[in-house]
């Protein structure tokens, strides 16, 4: 029978990949070597090959053979004092934001798509961590200014960056996942590499800006910008800012951050049809 990896020590013998991700440096160290070299592919737009230290450290190692058993995505993030796990029969992953570090021992037949999704939620942790916010929406860049629009899935996200990237109204930053940090008193929006699969452009991913404006997404038959309650809107985000809302001891602070973003900002719902023409009523 197959021993729990709760425990595993750390492999030594390990690949390691320097990211950038909103400018903070996320050490990836990965093992074994193929996997490491299918993950520097995967991230190669956001690869940093500069010095200096990293903010982040992730440590991730597959153990190669044995039974496929429950998978990572279907774990649930728990507290255990300060720190953070996911973990079960053939993976224990752990997340200590404090010490901005976290790990994973698995055993998978699939272990990139694995470690990506942990990579997620370790990323949605430390970011909060130190004072950013990792939301669930997407990204547009358009001239200098990046508006962000957000919506449970089916909502129109994916929908809404196709059609800016068709008719040249600008480049997405993500379709899923955007990062924000306050940086001199504003809040700025940075693309990742955590994309929907079916995306066929990522022209953006590494870009950057300013958020100009959040909009809460509508289909509708009629174009036109609906005002929102800052209370409304807070509590919107809030929904949208995956990992972080499903652990009850952040969720006064989780509401007081998205309450500063939508107050910074502002935000209002954003009705639209499956053309380009919403971006006639968003103010540029």
């Amino acid at each position: 029978a197959q021993q729990p990896l709760t425990g595993l020590p750390l492999c030594q013998n390990t690949d390691m990949i320097r990211l950038d991700l909103a400018e903070w440096i996320v050490e990836l160290t990965v093992e074994p070597p193929a996997l490491a070299a299918a993950m520097a592919q995967r991230y190669a737009a956001f690869i940093n090959t500069g010095a200096g230290n990293a903010n982040f450290q992730v440590s991730v190692t597959n153990e190669i053979g044995g039974e496929r058993g429950q998978s990572i995505l279907q774990a649930s993030l728990r507290v255990n004092g300060e720190d953070y796990l996911l973990d079960g029969p053939q993976f224990y992953g752990m997340i200590a934001p404090l010490r901005g570090q976290a790990m994973l021992r698995m055993r998978s037949d699939v272990p990139a798509r694995e470690v990506e999704y942990f990579l997620r939620v370790a990323l949605a942790v430390l970011a909060w961590q130190e004072g950013g916010l990792l939301v669930h929406g997407a990204a547009v860049k358009a001239g200098n200014a990046v508006y962000l629009f957000v919506g449970q899935s089916g909502s129109g996200k994916s929908t809404v960056v196709r059609l800016s990237h068709a008719s040249g109204r600008g480049v997405a930053l993500s379709d899923d996942l955007v990062l924000l940090r306050r940086v001199d008193g504003a809040w700025r929006a940075y693309g990742t590499p955590f994309w929907n699969l079916t995306a066929d452009r990522r022209d953006g991913q590494t870009a950057n800006g300013p958020v100009q404006a959040i909009y809460k997404l509508a289909q509708d038959s009629n174009v036109f910008i609906e005002p929102m309650r800052a209370t409304v809107g807070a509590a919107e985000l809030l929904a949208n800012c995956p990992v972080v809302n499903s652990q009850p001891a952040l969720v006064l602070d989780l509401l007081g951050r998205c309450q500063d973003i939508v107050h910074t900002v502002g935000m209002q719902r954003l009705h639209f049809r499956k053309d380009d023409a919403f971006w006639d009523v968003i103010p540029c």
